[in-house]
């Protein structure tokens, strides 16, 4: 059977395993394929199992591909983006010496051979495998919402293959975001919106006058919404699609899109629960998704609610039985904190909403250090689900924490808002392979490193594996392998005289390597 090609003819790259034991093994017994120098980091670990994972086949399968003839394999270009976003980078001019430096994509079997490229059009000597200008263009031409399409649809069925969708919990939530853009008229669609320069609504603004609504500052920007999937098994929150859109767009109509997409690729029940924010309260979209996918949605209430205050007046009334939620000293932060709750029986809050609901109110008290004085408070949570316990209903939407980290993680370590042009399609390839390489950190930090590290912001990975000094990276078969200098000249000391030989020459024909 010949060799497997994927779109324009080009093969496939070598995927090898890292393996330190297998290669010294190897090596002793003379076999040896290529010797690399590298400050081996957090990137290439992630690249070398996006390898290992058979992504980029799939990728270079299923991605819009705009050119009727490629002169650069599409898994190439692809591996370009995560490349970028690895790194920190967002700039297409940093991957020319991106791709002279790094051992995965310049070595790791992407292009042993990387210099002469993929084609003999070029009039110079080349210094990478492909130009940054042909990595940009080729996703300029790319139909935006077809890459759109692309990570809603194609990608998600390569996550699921992955297991990165726990289907017996089936917990999602539902949320957007505003990403703000420099105050540039090139941003097509971007709408300035009453946001700070973080993209987060100001704490009590539907409070103000409309005078001093007007007084506060405004940012232009657009806005993100995410059915982000909550997998406790993997302890990982995926990304299971993404709608983006001007800044004034409504949080419904993105919502419903995703939905609706969502089960394109899945039956019925496979979301279980969507926790939705504020901005979801509309009856006519609870009962949609209740109706049609079976979907239970948890919700708060707006205090400004004739339902929210009847639902805590029923809550407050001298016979109500409250379920302690939180006792005072459990919470480390403020020892003086308590929470209770009770639900209140099968209610119609609107009449549009054709589905039975379900109310638990929320009482925080505390105390003020200082004065001594009592401060009360009540939330209320609306759910179509009738929950085993009031406890379960704020345990549940506590979970929504996890789509602001999310999101602060995307913002600040992962630059979302840094686009590297105005572009729309370029803004669309920006958006989603941010999304793309956030959601593959994750399962890489799932399945490659417990513990701690897996909440850990990448930016602080990142700086951990700088602090590692240079290493050799031997090839042997399908294997490689990271070894220190002293590893090295122990290993070298205990070869027979011909295979000391022949990594010697192996080690001199490395540039700058001394």
């Amino acid at each position: 059977m010949g060799e497997a090609l994927g779109a324009g003819g080009f093969s496939f790259p070598k995927v090898y395993k890292e393996s330190k034991d297998r290669v010294t093994k190897l090596v002793q017994r003379g076999v040896l394929d290529l010797v690399d120098i590298s400050r081996w980091n957090i990137a290439d670990e992630f690249m070398a199992f996006v390898l290992e994972r058979k992504l980029l086949p799939f990728a270079d399968r299923t991605y819009p591909n705009p050119r009727l003839k490629n002169e650069v394999p599409i898994w190439f270009l692809i591996s370009c983006q995560l490349l970028l976003r690895a790194l920190g980078e967002v700039a297409y001019q940093a991957l020319t010496p991106l791709l002279s430096a790094g051992p995965v994509l310049t070595r790791v079997g992407l292009n042993v051979v990387a210099p002469i490229g993929f084609n003999d059009k070029n009039r110079y000597p080349r210094v990478s495998p492909v130009h940054q200008d042909a990595v940009r263009k080729f996703f300029k031409d790319t139909e935006p919402r077809a890459m759109r399409r692309w990570f809603n649809i194609d990608l998600q069925r390569w996550f699921k293959q992955q297991g990165m969708f726990d289907e017996n919990n089936g917990t999602y939530i539902l949320d957007q975001t505003h990403v703000v853009v420099p105050d540039n008229p090139n941003y097509e669609d971007a709408v300035r919106m009453p946001v700070d320069e973080h993209g987060q609504r100001y704490p009590g603004y539907n409070d103000l006058t409309e005078e001093q609504k007007k007084l506060m500052p405004h940012h232009p920007c657009y806005t993100l919404s995410t059915l982000l999937h909550l997998n406790f098994k993997k302890q990982t929150a995926h990304v299971a699609g993404y709608e983006w859109g001007p800044g004034h767009e409504d949080e419904l109509p993105q919502g419903r899109r995703l939905i609706d997409r969502f089960f394109t690729n899945n039956g019925p029940g496979a979301i279980k629960l969507l926790i939705a924010d504020r901005g979801y309260i509309c009856g006519k979209f609870i009962t949609y998704v209740k109706q049609t996918y079976q979907v239970d949605v948890l919700i708060p209430l707006k205090r400004s609610m004739d339902q929210y205050r009847d639902a805590v007046a029923i809550a407050t009334m001298p016979e109500t039985n409250w379920m302690v939620v939180l006792k005072r000293g459990d919470d480390l932060k403020d020892l003086t904190r308590e929470l209770k709750a009770t639900t209140v029986s099968d209610i119609q809050l609107w009449d549009e909403c054709k589905v039975p609901l379900y109310v638990t109110v929320i009482e925080e008290s505390k105390t003020d250090d200082e004065t001594g004085a009592r401060f009360v408070g009540h939330f209320a949570l609306a759910s179509t689900r009738k929950f085993t316990t009031s406890a379960d209903v704020v345990s549940s939407y506590g979970f929504r924490g996890r789509t602001e980290e999310c999101y602060r993680q995307l913002k600040l370590s992962w630059n979302l808002a840094k686009f590297p042009s105005p572009d729309r399609a370029l803004i669309e390839a920006h958006v989603s392979f941010s999304l793309l390489t956030f959601c593959l950190f994750q399962l890489f930090l799932a399945e490659k490193h417990a513990g701690h590290r897996r909440s850990r912001m990448l930016t602080a990975l990142r700086r951990e594996h700088q602090k590692l000094g240079q290493s050799l990276v031997l090839y042997a078969e399908e294997y490689f392998g990271l070894f220190g200098n002293r590893e090295y000249l122990k290993l070298l000391l205990e070869l027979p005289e011909e295979v000391r030989i022949k990594l010697k020459n192996r080690i001199e024909s490395i540039p700058n390597l001394f």
